[in-house]
């Protein structure tokens, strides 16, 4: 199960209006369902009957052929499309995260005694999956940077032992069949586990947002884990190059860079994006949009001159007209400058940048102290507390995320006269004063 040969266009065409009308006629219509669990996501009992009726119309896993092959990325795309006209289209299917994802992986590398004992009952859509990597950022673990990967592995005998917290596990609650990512001495190792196991312990699945993925996301402790060295996934230390094939499909497009200068997180390395846009474009082949401190038309033209296709705004877009917060929140960034702004979480090495305001000033006075922990900023940095920020316009609510490029912002327009004017501004900079860099040469 690892061949990419492709389908072509017209079968492709097919298949995705085959999925089309059964998302849509057959689908759709369960979304008022109430078979629902605590989060509010679909009940096992509502996927089972589902899946039967995908069975029934020869639609289970429409993403991998019969043979076992895999369509083309693009033809894949368009066969997922059409199975997210609702929500529940995916877990109908068995196209749903991170099943999907796991297929892939276990498709390309896995043995052929994983292929059966593993991939088989995935694809057939007899089991569920769970991908545990994610860990928990109070501890330093990794979230999107898996080199910081915390949960340790070391081989005893015939088996690996395995220790750690995992977070964010979607799908952990009742899944069969787990990936577990541990770090060695060699490096990454990616281990098949069947599931439950005791040695795998659910401690809570929080409530989120989310109300479509079965099994919740939870926070999860693998304690002294066994499992036999025939189980592991290739070779140990080589687990950050597999999670680049499960991730691949999904990323091959484009990569947005975030310069230091960006709200949110910008990683712990302080590279700013004069540094680091060029130097990606020194080292990748697919387009890059540029992001972190981008307001105007003379961002644009620098980013376009650094290797970037385009840029990302957010703090800029905030203040625009049509930005759905509150206009008191679009005045403090107007009235703030480049200098407005606090770095929170370096102590836990998950740094993100804010808006300076008196939230954000005691979330870095508290972790100035030596014997800061998380739990003791936690009650300020809420999700909630931000939002109501943003809502009421009462700016000392929670923390409002912000960038370096409020420095230049010192207007509320339209995003189409903000739109026009940057590009009207990264026109006249491109074709007059730079254009003047090709007509002048320095005398022999």
């Amino acid at each position: 199960m690892s061949g990419t040969a492709g389908i072509g266009p017209e079968a492709t065409a097919a298949l995705a209006a085959r999925v089309e009308a059964f998302v849509r006629e057959v689908v759709a219509p369960y979304e008022k369902d109430p078979r629902r669990d605590h989060h509010e996501c679909p009940g096992e009992d509502l996927i089972a009957e589902l899946k039967d009726k995908a069975r029934e119309a020869g639609l289970m896993t429409p993403h991998i052929l019969p043979d076992g092959r895999h369509p083309t990325q693009r033809e894949t795309a368009i066969v997922l499309q059409a199975t997210g006209l609702s929500p529940l289209g995916p877990l109908a299917l068995n196209t749903a995260a991170p099943d999907e994802g796991n297929m892939y992986l276990l498709g390309k590398v896995g043995s052929a005694a994983i292929k059966d004992r593993f991939l088989r009952p995935l694809v057939e859509g007899k089991a569920r999956s769970a991908f545990f990597m994610t860990e928990p950022a109070a501890e330093g673990g990794a979230g999107s940077d898996p080199s910081m990967m915390q949960t340790r592995c070391h081989l005893d005998g015939n088996h690996w032992v395995v220790n750690g917290r995992k977070a964010f596990i979607t799908g952990a609650d009742g899944a069969q069949i787990g990936i577990v990512m541990a770090k060695s001495m060699d490096g990454a190792c990616m281990f098949l586990v069947d599931l439950p196991d005791p040695a795998i312990r659910i401690e809570r699945a929080p409530n989120t947002i989310d109300s479509s993925m079965p099994g919740g996301h939870a926070v999860v402790t693998i304690n002294n884990l066994r499992v036999p060295a025939d189980q592991m996934l290739g070779q140990s230390g080589e687990g950050f190059r597999y999670a680049q094939v499960r991730l691949a499909p999904a990323r091959l497009d484009v990569i947005s860079i975030d310069g230091f200068e960006c709200a949110g997180h910008p990683g712990e390395d302080d590279i700013p994006g004069l540094i680091l846009i060029p130097a990606t474009a020194d080292q990748v082949k697919i387009p890059i949009i540029a992001s972190g401190g981008f307001g105007d038309g003379r961002g644009l033209a620098a980013a376009l001159a650094l290797g970037a296709e385009g840029v990302n705004m957010g703090t800029r877009f905030c203040a625009t007209q049509e930005a759905p917060i509150h206009d008191r929140v679009k005045q403090f960034l107007v009235a703030n400058d480049e200098r407005a702004t606090n770095l929170i979480f370096r102590r836990f090495h998950n740094t993100g940048r804010v808006a300076k305001n008196s939230i954000s000033d005691r979330v870095v006075d508290i972790s100035k102290k030596p014997e800061a922990v998380f739990e003791d900023i936690r009650p300020l940095v809420g999700g909630a507390l931000g939002r109501k920020a943003l809502e009421t316009g009462d700016l000392d609510a929670g923390l409002v995320w912000a960038g370096q490029v409020q420095g230049l912002i010192h207007d509320i327009p339209s995003c189409r006269e903000l739109l026009d004017r940057i590009i009207i501004e990264a026109e006249t900079i491109i074709s007059s004063r730079l254009a003047g860099f090709t007509h002048q040469r320095l005398p022999a």
